[in-house]
């Protein structure tokens, strides 16, 4: 038997039984594996259920075999106590909503170093943001968009205004099938791609023109990962950061 440690993320808790769960954990070494962790509902363990809420980041020490499909946590324990998130009901409500995402994008059982370095590197600037927090979700899909190799191509321009969601590329005509946009929407789209976390504070939108641009990055995902859909966490994040 060889144990091994690594650091992971929870994507999500199932209940095993009166005391453990399953957890779909991303780790830095293996990709997202499930895992069996006994006596986490229990009042007696030491493995406190606050370990499990969506997106703690963990140390672990874990032993995998590539036969099973449930693997085993001998060791874990919190790496970053992400204290904001589990506590600001609205940082809670883009967390579980951040979670929903990764769940439909992230599959394999293969280690991503660069994928998880940005999740992980992205949780701690949400831990610490202050201003700018209904824009956060809005980058992070821009971001994961580029880690998963479907970032838009090109940018908004006169010669380029219309955005063709189904080629992912800003074009000069309107395609006469494919959903696209243009206007304001393509324009800040296309701003959007080119900014980091750093540079929030440039962007100038609406309650209402947020709500569209979600809609349209998320029809985007839709079109390009068909694992991607079936979910209601933007309705109810578009009513908690209003």
């Amino acid at each position: 038997m060889m144990l091994q440690k690594t650091r992971g993320l929870v994507f999500q808790t199932i209940k095993y039984s009166e005391s453990s769960v399953i957890a779909k954990i991303f780790t830095e070494d293996f990709g997202l594996q499930s895992f069996l962790i006994r006596g986490v509902r229990s009042q007696k363990t030491k493995t406190k259920s606050a370990n499990m809420q969506l997106l703690t980041a963990l140390d672990l020490v874990v032993e995998i075999k590539s036969s099973r499909g449930i693997q085993t946590v001998r060791e874990m324990k919190i790496a970053i106590p992400f204290q904001q998130i589990q506590t600001d009901i609205r940082k809670t409500t883009v967390a579980l909503f951040l979670a929903d995402v990764l769940k439909r994008t992230v599959h394999e059982h293969e280690a991503n170093p660069a994928l998880f370095a940005f999740v992980y590197q992205s949780l701690q600037v949400f831990e610490l943001q202050d201003e700018h927090l209904p824009f956060f979700h809005l980058s992070f899909l821009v971001q994961l968009s580029r880690q998963l190799g479907i970032l838009p191509a090109g940018r908004y321009s006169e010669l380029t205004p219309y955005f063709n969601l189904a080629e992912g590329t800003f074009q000069a005509q309107a395609p006469i099938v494919s959903p696209h946009v243009e206007g304001k929407t393509a324009a800040d789209f296309s701003f959007l791609t080119q900014l980091g976390y750093d540079g929030l504070g440039q962007l100038q939108m609406t309650r209402l023109e947020r709500k569209e641009m979600l809609a349209l990055i998320l029809r985007y995902f839709q079109l390009h990962m068909p694992s991607f859909s079936g979910f209601q966490s933007h309705e109810i994040l578009a009513e908690v950061l209003g």
